[in-house]
């Protein structure tokens, strides 16, 4: 399995949020900050991790083979910080 194969939906999601809400593309900067924000809304519960479920909810595109392969201490549960390093390692 390719570690990058999950990164082509979270582009893609923030690319097309960007083009609907009339943005110019993003920057590295404003991505950091809108996957934050984006993480902090898909968050139901606020505990600072997503369930697949929560994970799910926000992307629709993302499946439980890509969640796992994000999911990198494979505890069920997705961080910011795990998000990060996977659109790091994948970019």
């Amino acid at each position: 399995m390719k570690p990058f194969r999950y990164l082509v939906p979270i582009v893609m999601f923030v690319l097309v949020a960007a083009v609907f809400s009339g943005c110019q593309p993003p920057t590295v900067a404003t991505t950091a900050a809108d996957l934050r924000d984006r993480f902090e809304a898909a968050d139901a519960d606020s505990d600072g991790q997503l369930t697949l479920a929560e994970a799910q909810a926000a992307n629709a595109n993302l499946t439980e083979a890509n969640f796992n392969t994000i999911d990198t201490n494979a505890d069920g549960f997705l961080t910011l910080a795990e998000l990060e390093a996977a659109i790091e390692a994948g970019g």
